[in-house]
């Protein structure tokens, strides 16, 4: 029922001033501070993927400069009258100032912003920055179609393991941001490890965004040095000056984004954009790679969980379809059928059987996470979750558990069900009840429907966590042994490519591991019982 409740910002720390700010300037004021690295976006193709490349290895952000110079660059069309006229003509907008969201008319931000001084000033009470606004259709395609950005930078580009989600659970990642100066989005790291693309596409009246980033690598300590000044990183909700930079134990990078930049943000880096001068656009979106995933799994997933920060992402449903989809297309590769799909196995099989190893060893370990000796016995919301028709039909061991209709069910099965006290993503199991809901909350209906109640991920209910009656049903979104069922086609098909079956043996030995499981949920089952 989603009632997680994001932290606010203590307004009175939420002022930034970019008076006589320079890059030159800022970064000869911190021994640390550091210019991100530049590549021209003329340069030699190879050389312009090797920086790429080198960038998502290292963590260390990069920017590409000067593609408003391309010859397939469409000055007209990211104008912001075409902006205006293409987009939609309402836009949220958060005043900077006291935190508050509001919805106005485009046409009023855009008035609003050429009329505000560049700077702001200490009686000002309003300050307009426009948020996750909706990408024209034109700058859309002009992304994808007119071969300007690198292929595997796009939205849509071939290692963006989000497209593996059936297409009715697609986040949708490229909006717009326009801001003038002194307005700015506090110090954050992008959701759940995904990479980020930003590209300035307008200005006017000198307008140009600094940013202040970290490698991906010095997250943690980032993340510590907040807590060192009474912040939570991971709640976004903190403008750190460049005086608390300066004296912070790692690199800062630090850029001025100008018209044609694209900066790329690696998983993790920690980063606060600070726009300056007058009107900007900038178009942004994210990627998820399978290094981000992996890195998401073992080190983000368990900050949110703390934080109770909701993931949207829903990354192991990622990793679930992104199995389902190789596993696919491995066996199409393995039958002679055409068409590999996103992946192009036939040129780059030692790298695509290295990911799907690396998918199926992440797949193994949320099996054992979802494992409950008694789950034949447990309600199912979905007798099958499978897209692609890659799945066998659920066995007949499943049978005993019980099968419930659900109105929620969407494209390919996947009914989006998360934990209402941390915000975790539930992607099978979980507990609910359906008593302790206030009907107010159903929007009028009578009763709730499975997936409705209060729901309490396995984590938290471990903790102790429940609701009111503490009476809570142990509930699993489809089967388990269809998780099997995918887990072994995956395995087989992989035998049946390379040959080689030693690298199976690194695996988890799920039917080895499961007795001992067992053995610790029913301890846990004791332990709850006795409280």
């Amino acid at each position: 029922m989603n009632r997680v409740v994001e932290p606010s910002p203590n307004p009175s720390k939420c002022r930034i001033s970019t008076r006589e700010w320079t890059l030159s300037s800022l970064i000869k004021s911190g021994e640390r501070f550091h210019p991100v690295p530049r590549i021209i976006a003329s340069s030699e193709p190879k050389r312009l993927l090797a920086k790429i490349e080198n960038s998502e290895k290292t963590g260390i952000p990069l920017i590409i400069e000067g593609w408003h110079k391309h010859s397939r660059w469409l000055k007209e069309m990211f104008h912001i009258d075409n902006f205006r006229a293409n987009g939609s003509a309402d836009i949220d907008v958060r005043n900077v100032h006291d935190w508050t969201d509001k919805t106005i008319p485009l046409s009023e931000f855009i008035a609003k912003s050429r009329a505000a001084p560049i700077l702001a000033y200490p009686e000002e009470k309003e300050r307009l920055y426009g948020k996750d606004a909706e990408c024209p259709k034109e700058w859309n395609k002009w992304l994808h179609e007119a071969n300007v950005i690198p292929s595997l930078l796009l939205p849509d580009g071939p290692n963006n393991l989000l497209l593996n989600q059936p297409r009715s659970s697609h986040v949708e990642t490229l909006m717009c941001y326009l801001g003038i100066g002194d307005t700015f989005t506090p110090c954050h790291k992008d959701l759940c490890a995904s990479s980020g693309q930003n590209l300035m596409c307008y200005t006017e009246n000198g307008g140009s965004s600094y940013w202040f980033m970290t490698s991906g690598s010095d997250a943690p300590q980032a993340s510590a040095y907040f807590q060192q000044l009474n912040q939570e990183l991971d709640h976004e909700t903190y403008v750190v000056t460049v005086e608390e930079l300066s004296k912070a134990p790692f690199k800062i990078y630090i850029a001025e984004q100008k018209l044609g930049d694209l900066v790329l943000v690696p998983p993790r880096s920690c980063h606060q954009v600070v726009n300056k001068g007058g009107l900007t656009v900038k178009t942004s979106w994210s990627r998820m790679t399978l290094k981000g995933l992996e890195t998401a799994y073992y080190h983000e997933l368990p900050i949110y969980r703390r934080v109770c920060r909701p993931e949207t992402y829903r990354v192991q449903s990622t990793i679930h379809y992104t199995l389902l989809r190789m596993t696919a297309e491995l066996e199409n590769i393995i039958s002679h059928q055409s068409s590999p799909g996103p992946f192009d196995v036939k040129s780059q099989s030692d790298e695509f059987i290295d990911s799907m190893r690396r998918i199926l060893q992440l797949f193994d370990l949320m099996l054992l996470d979802e494992f409950s000796p008694n789950n034949n016995q447990m309600h199912c919301l979905s007798s099958s979750s499978s897209p692609l028709g890659t799945a066998s039909p659920a066995p007949s061991n499943a049978s005993s558990a019980t099968l419930i209709p659900n109105e929620k069910e969407k494209e390919g099965g996947y009914i989006p069900v998360t934990c209402d006290f941390c915000g975790a993503d539930i992607f099978q199991s979980f507990f609910e009840c359906r008593t302790c809901v206030n009907t107010q909350e159903l929007q009028g209906r009578r009763r709730t429907l499975p997936g409705d109640g209060y729901v309490v991920c396995p984590s938290c209910y471990s903790e102790g966590r429940s609701c009111k009656c503490r009476i809570m049903d142990p509930t699993q979104c489809r089967p388990f042994e269809e998780l099997l069922q995918h887990r072994k086609k995956a395995r087989n098909a992989l035998h049946l490519y390379t040959g080689d079956n030693s690298w199976l043996e690194r695996l988890l030995h799920i039917p080895e591991i499961f007795p001992q499981q067992r053995e610790l949920s029913e301890q846990r089952v004791n332990c709850n019982a006795k409280r």
